[in-house]
């Protein structure tokens, strides 16, 4: 996990380098609250939705000059010579809509000079909790999300101060 969040910093300076203050999602970022639960294979990002739609060219372009590739378009994933596994972004206007993730409401981050947005334990569950509701991705990840909502019910459980 340590070699992957060095990963999440490396992309986050990039992202920081155009002005973007992404948000660490998905399974990377709740394992720095919660034990994790088995290996991560792609970072997750959330960012502004204009970077997914009016900017979209600029934004792709830019990735690829700092040598990421296109790989899903739909998904708007990303590989790199370097990064094992995907670097997927998502949009933070969305997530507010599906999970009422509020950017606003998120704990600004610094590490190595990298500046990110971080979610507390209620809010990763109630994008879990959001995301059963997604048919796509429960074909996708099956069971995944029940098994990370429940780890992260016991660890509030456990942990009532991270609330």
């Amino acid at each position: 996990m340590d070699k992957k969040f060095r990963e999440f910093v490396g992309v986050t300076k990039i992202l920081n380098m155009k002005g973007i203050t992404p948000v660490l999602y998905g399974s990377l970022g709740l394992y720095q609250i919660i034990d994790p639960l088995g290996p991560i294979d792609d970072i997750d990002f959330l960012i502004s939705d204009t970077w997914l739609t009016d900017k979209w060219p600029e934004f792709k372009t830019y990735l690829e000059e700092n040598g990421f590739r296109m790989d899903d378009e739909h998904e708007h994933e990303f590989s790199h010579p370097d990064i094992k596994g995907w670097i997927a972004f998502g949009s933070i206007e969305e997530s507010k809509k599906h999970s009422g993730l509020d950017k606003n409401d998120l704990e600004l981050k610094e590490s190595n000079g990298a500046e990110y947005l971080v979610l507390n334990a209620d809010q990763y569950l109630s994008a879990y909790k959001a995301s059963l509701e997604d048919g796509y991705r429960q074909e996708r990840k099956g069971d995944a999300d029940k098994v990370k909502i429940r780890a992260i019910e016991s660890h509030l459980t456990s942990h009532p101060e991270n609330q």
